[in-house]
């Protein structure tokens, strides 16, 4: 399923300190999301893992695991293409 035609708006819980005005640059936002969520924006290069901060062990770990499955599935569809652009589709005639 191509997700970058469909709208994304995750489920999120937002906390700020002034959820008033619109954030400054370089201010924070808390944000809540479903792994499932996170996984797609991962997955389609809408966000890198490398601007989050986990707040807890528990969300850390699980970034982490998500990072994994995501890279593990890069590797594989990066595989199978290279291995379908080098495989002979037909014997050659000598």
């Amino acid at each position: 399923m191509d997700l970058s035609a469909r709208k994304f708006t995750p489920p999120v819980s937002v906390q700020t300190a002034c959820a008033q005005r619109r954030p400054s640059p370089g201010e924070t936002v808390r944000v809540e999301i479903l792994s499932d969520d996170l996984r797609r924006l991962l997955e389609n290069h809408m966000i890198c893992a490398a601007d989050l901060h986990c707040l807890d062990c528990a969300s850390k770990q699980c970034l982490h695991k998500l990072c994994l499955k995501v890279c593990a599935k890069q590797l594989r569809h990066d595989y199978e293409s290279c291995h379908r652009r080098h495989s002979p589709h037909e014997p050659e005639n000598a």
